[in-house]
């Protein structure tokens, strides 16, 4: 080839080589910019290194948001913006957070990229509910992307507010750059969120990335994140909101570097659109499931373990912990193999001498409510003159005087303290004198 063939070339790639250049110059004033460097790495001996002394990690919300990046996955339309605007607010109100946990009041940087300024507004005055809107929470509905010197504006604006603790990224792909479908996206996903954590990690604040769960299940939460593991991997914690279609309550699992690994249970309230905490998520579950079983048991009568798991849609060997649990507290009854709740007595199945019997003990006798409203006190005359026939057949003398010691029992647990007559429900479940109680309790006769 001849020195002429080659000379365009050889200007391609001078151009090349002065573009690349140029790439690299700007790479490093924006790695400066960051805080960040060339320089040579530091190297610690680990006797320097334990002697050393560092600020425990801070929290924007205890045991929930530590500093650092974190991300905050979840399906879409389950609830992650308003959890991420709930917890800024309260920040930057300063109090509690999520209805129970104190946090410490601080100015908060909100970047809402799928919202508009109404929206926003609509939002905001849903959760505050009447109370005045925080001067501390800034909010804005457009950031440049990372390839824009997203990370750089972020840099600055965290420069010009040393107050901040905590940062919402909502979403997390709104500031990737726009790919080519050739690259390593795992290595896309991980620089975007390195990048956005370096920042943290400079200003000692907590960064949430909001970013989407994919639909499939797995067995690890952090294996629900949608795309590759790189947006989990530079992160240094990770929250997976799970809830169910038509359901209020969620779990919040929780797994990261400076934060133990919890699970919480989550109620969402539909008028405030505020997150509360409820607790540990397995003992939500197990309360919930109480619940469940009393009302199966309810509705379809006396069925066994592998019934109740069927109909519930759970686990047979959970189920049967369940009712072991619940059999101990006295909340449901055995025998032959299933399990039944407590006889709930109506009050037509009780004559009304055996309310009178109850009554002398009850130091008031208030008004008994029917459907049609309040009627006239009780008295012992009035129960034998305008009380309507009982539908159940009338009890015999034979079987009044064998209730004697029933009524007797009764009048004694009239004037029991409640805790004495809770612990009597457990050990007696089955009694005639507390049926006879409850059926006197439910006909408006109290004490």
């Amino acid at each position: 080839m001849t020195a002429a063939a080659e000379s365009p070339f050889a200007e391609l790639r001078a151009d090349f080589a002065r573009l690349e250049a140029l790439a690299a110059a700007d790479r490093a004033t924006a790695l400066r910019q960051n805080g960040r460097s060339h320089a040579e790495p530091r190297i610690l001996t680990a006797s320097a290194l334990a002697t050393k002394q560092y600020p425990d990690p801070r929290y924007a919300i205890p045991g929930i948001i530590p500093e650092g990046a974190t991300l905050l996955v979840g399906a879409p339309k389950k609830g992650k913006s308003w959890f991420l605007l709930g917890a800024g607010l309260a920040i930057a109100a300063g109090g509690v957070a999520f209805g129970k946990i104190d946090v410490d009041q601080g100015e908060v940087l909100l970047l809402c990229l799928e919202d508009n300024e109404r929206r926003l507004q609509e939002r905001m005055w849903r959760i505050l509910d009447g109370e005045p809107a925080p001067e501390r929470l800034h909010l804005v509905t457009e950031w440049p992307r990372l390839d824009e010197g997203g990370d750089v504006a972020l840099d600055a604006w965290l420069c010009e507010h040393p107050e901040t603790r905590l940062v919402g990224i909502d979403v997390v792909a709104r500031m990737r750059p726009p790919s080519n479908n050739s690259g390593n996206f795992y290595q896309l996903d991980y620089q975007v969120m390195a990048a956005y954590k370096a920042v943290a990690d400079k200003h000692r604040v907590a960064l949430v990335g909001v970013h989407h769960s994919r639909k499939a299940s797995a067995d690890d939460p952090l294996d629900t994140i949608s795309g590759t593991n790189g947006l989990a991997a530079a992160a240094d914690t990770a929250l997976i909101l799970t809830r169910e279609r038509g359901r209020a309550d969620a779990t919040i699992y929780v797994r990261g570097r400076d934060v133990p690994e919890a699970d919480f249970a989550l109620g969402f309230d539909p008028v405030t659109c505020r997150w509360n905490l409820l607790g540990d998520a397995a003992e939500y579950r197990l309360t919930a499931g109480r619940a469940e079983v009393v009302k199966l048991l309810t509705e379809r009568g006396a069925l066994g373990p592998k019934e109740i798991a069927e109909a519930l849609g759970a686990d047979r060997g959970n189920i049967r912990v369940l009712l072991h649990r619940m059999k101990n507290a006295g909340e449901v009854l055995t025998s032959d193999g299933l399990y039944r709740v407590h006889p709930s007595p109506s009050v037509t199945a009780v004559t009304p001498q055996q309310i009178d019997a109850v009554r002398p003990l009850l130091p008031v006798s208030p008004p008994v409510t029917g459907r049609k409203g309040a009627t006239p006190p009780v008295t012992g005359q009035s129960h034998a003159t305008t009380a309507k026939p009982s539908p159940v057949t009338p009890v015999t003398h034979p079987e009044t005087q064998e209730r004697d010691p029933v009524i007797a029992e009764a009048k004694r647990l009239a004037v029991l303290p409640a805790e004495e007559l809770a612990r009597y429900r457990q050990q007696h479940a089955d009694s005639s004198a507390l049926a006879l109680l409850d059926a006197a309790l439910a006909s408006g006769i109290t004490p």
